[in-house]
């Protein structure tokens, strides 16, 4: 995967996805001094409106064996208050600084943390909103058995269905 994404950026050079995805296998393989090296390229380039929340998960995944919590747990305070952060990366950032919370020994901010976590994972239930999904999805799958090719042989053969969802 490195040697891809190294290849992508020399292609084009400051190609953010690459550049982050780099950043993040590199996290993910624990070579740490590459990584931080990758997250300060990262952080020079233009990025879009999730640049904050992949810098901020990218260190916290390093901390705290690389970067001290004291100085990543501020970061993902200010990144997961964010509301203008996709809802599932917010969540996924206060698990993060729970985690961290946790490991400094800070229990009720741990416990505020994974809260919140679970308030943006998990939002208010909307029962007419889920009637309405479930309708919509009976509706689009009853059309959809009318079309279904069937089968013009019979017997014992093995069958895969393709495409069906899960109930």
């Amino acid at each position: 995967a490195l040697e891809m994404f190294d290849a992508g950026i020399a292609a084009k050079p400051g190609h953010y996805l690459a550049t982050a995805s780099r950043a993040e296998r590199l996290v993910d393989e624990a070579r740490h001094d590459e990584a931080l090296e990758a997250i300060d390229a990262l952080k020079a380039l233009p990025g879009d409106a999730m640049k904050p929340y992949t810098i901020a998960l990218l260190r916290a995944r390093m901390s705290p064996r690389t970067i001290d919590p004291d100085e990543v747990v501020p970061e993902l305070q200010a990144v997961a208050r964010n509301e203008s952060i996709q809802p599932r990366a917010r969540g996924t950032l206060f698990g993060e600084l729970g985690r961290l919370e946790e490991r400094r020994g800070n229990h009720d901010e741990a416990f505020a943390a994974y809260a919140a976590a679970k308030r943006v994972f998990r939002p208010p239930w909307d029962g007419p909103l889920h009637t309405r999904r479930v309708s919509e999805q009976i509706e689009k799958w009853t059309d959809a058995f009318g079309r279904i090719p069937q089968a013009s042989m019979d017997g014992p053969e093995i069958v895969f269905i393709l495409g069906m969802q899960r109930s």
